[in-house]
């Protein structure tokens, strides 16, 4: 705990952090930084270091909620791979990762909306209307992150994915988003084609 009051107060960067703190308490500090707009961006990066490993074990329910309630723009890109890190090892109810998934895709900020289709992927199955609603957002960059989360749905819903991805792709305009759902159209369609191939027999 030492070590990490003072690595706190000493404003150091995450590279500073010995690999062996974990701890209870210093968990548990860390996730009382994520979970107040007040914090340092240096303290917000040392806070989501420290919660690895063991430490992921201490995250809550609650504590997730509280933090997506304050994320910021600046503060959201490691949003998404900290619940993945809780529901990997506690396993988050599916209504509560619905709930989450939504109240992050209907933030203001759009740094914020992009980390929702990573918590979507985390659902058992492809939810089509919640891709169709992301396609619509009017920022690149969320569309992209849809584009993205559609490439990697399992063998189940890929068919869909791909009627998805194609549909969007006629519309788009924006030449990033675009890239994106080509490269989404190239790897869903040798997957499906791979899936029907398996079905039938027939060997590549």
């Amino acid at each position: 705990m030492a070590c990490w009051q003072f690595l706190l107060q000493s404003g150091a960067d995450s590279c500073g952090l010995r690999p062996d703190l974990q701890d209870r308490q210093v968990a548990q500090d860390a996730v009382r930084i994520l979970r107040t707009r007040e914090c340092s961006i240096d303290q917000h990066n040392l806070a989501y270091t420290i919660l690895q490993g063991g430490n992921v074990t201490y995250v809550t329910e609650p504590d997730l909620a509280a933090i997506v309630e304050v994320l910021t723009d600046g503060r959201a890109l490691r949003i998404g791979w900290l619940i993945g890190r809780v529901h990997e090892g506690a396993g988050l109810s599916l209504q509560f990762l619905v709930t989450l998934r939504d109240r992050l895709a209907g933030s203001t900020i759009p740094e914020v909306r992009s980390e929702a289709p990573g918590i979507s992927s985390l659902l058992p199955r492809l939810d089509q209307e919640f891709a169709i609603r992301m396609f619509q957002d009017p920022v690149p960059r969320v569309r992209s992150a849809l584009a993205s989360m559609l490439e990697q749905v399992e063998d189940v819903d890929q068919e869909t994915a791909l009627k998805l991805v194609q549909a969007h792709t006629a519309l788009e305009q924006h030449r990033d988003v675009l890239s994106t759902c080509h490269f989404a159209l190239g790897s869903l369609m040798r997957s499906v084609d791979r899936g029907i191939r398996r079905k039938s027999g027939v060997r590549h």
